[in-house]
């Protein structure tokens, strides 16, 4: 577990290999619930090249975000296997 006061003045956080388990979407939502320093987090989302990604991306921007003036940006990242 990472401390909520650690988690606090954090102000970007960049997440690569997203892909959609569980324990990867209770992480994020528990750094959005908690960074009120966050500006940005990016999360580098895995996708089959032939499946959508937007369920994944509205669960992420339905979660209770600590700091207003977060920005979250999703980038694309594809799994070709």
């Amino acid at each position: 577990t990472i401390p909520a006061s650690f988690i606090q003045h954090l102000k970007e956080i960049e997440i690569e290999h997203f892909r959609g388990q569980e324990d990867q979407f209770k992480l994020v939502e528990y750094l959005l619930e908690n960074g009120k320093s966050l500006k940005k987090m990016t999360v580098g989302v895995v996708i089959k090249p032939w499946l959508s990604w937007s369920e994944e991306c509205n669960r992420i921007l339905s979660f209770r975000k600590c700091s207003k003036d977060c920005q979250v940006v999703f980038v694309r990242t594809y799994d070709w296997d």
